[in-house]
């Protein structure tokens, strides 16, 4: 069965960002596209919206690639969310009408990437390019759950000759004064590293690893990677929490969401076909 990319369009000028690592994905994958445009109950699609939608569906067929085009009617994100249980993966900008003085809390990406059954590409530059990435940063916790993001990740760099950077951000306990007993910072990160090389040699062995680890808080230690470590895209698993009604354990995927210009591949726990409670035994399993 082919690899179906799907790419969810409003018009705008932001949202078109989505379309070339969109196309780039699915030629490395040998699939086909799909663009989206979803209106309004109530509100007829125009003839211009099906010649826009033409317009990038002949472009796409133009490289090659196999192309179709859909317009729909309901509420954006719960259409979108619908459709993308026939996908593969989700390419969308980070934002579109809106203007995102908030950037994707309230958005329809916001909630396409909390419910999608299926990984999200999340793109927030013009210069992307899925052809040409030098280094996938890999952010893992310990659980099995943030482990999912591997295979993919591994996929992106087998196909590109990317390295793949396994990082593993610990945060330091606080220090009970009531206790002599100091965390031994050395040996903990011994068995970090050990974590990673045992990850690590799962992996193709003709895919290029580097391995991290660093202490502080992960949602900040790992936004500073990003830009420190010149990487080009990001590649995790979001942890729902109980009964999905939050974004991401931590909040770490969404902190990367706002803050990196980098775009993130975003494997959620839906999309790895887990229960609530799979999700929740799965975070607590830390290694």
């Amino acid at each position: 069965m082919s690899y179906k990319v799907m790419i969810p369009l409003d018009g705008s000028m932001t949202a078109e960002r989505a379309v070339g690592p969109a196309l780039e994905l699915a030629r490395q994958r040998g699939g086909s596209v799909v663009f989206v445009q979803v209106f309004p109950v109530g509100l007829e699609p125009p003839e211009s919206a099906r010649e826009y939608l033409g317009v990038r569906v002949e472009s796409a067929r133009a490289t090659g690639l196999e192309a179709s085009s859909e317009t729909l009617t309901g509420e954006p994100f719960r259409v979108i969310v619908e459709r993308a249980a026939e996908a593969d993966v989700l390419v969308m900008s980070s934002h579109g009408r809106s203007g995102f003085n908030r950037l994707l809390l309230g958005s329809v990406t916001e909630k396409v990437v909390r419910l999608a059954p299926c990984p999200v590409l999340v793109v927030r530059s013009n210069q992307v390019h899925l052809d040409q990435l030098g280094r996938i940063l890999v952010p893992l916790d310990g659980s099995k759950l943030s482990r999912e993001a591997l295979p993919e990740a591994a996929r992106l760099a087998k196909a590109t000759g990317a390295t793949l950077v396994l990082a593993r951000v610990v945060e330091p306990m606080p220090i009970d004064p009531l206790f002599v007993t100091i965390p031994d910072r050395e040996e903990e990160g011994r068995a970090v590293e050990n974590y990673l090389s045992k990850l690590a040699a799962e992996l193709d062995p003709s895919i290029p690893v580097e391995l991290l680890h660093e202490f502080g808080s992960p949602a900040r230690v790992l936004v500073e990677m990003v830009e420190l470590r010149n990487i080009d895209l990001v590649v995790m698993t979001t942890h729902g929490r109980t009964g999905f009604d939050r974004f991401v354990c931590g909040s770490v995927a969404e902190n990367m969401l706002r803050v990196c210009h980098t775009p993130v591949f975003l494997v959620s726990a839906r999309a790895c076909h887990l229960t609530p409670e799979a999700v929740l035994a799965a975070r607590s399993q830390a290694e």
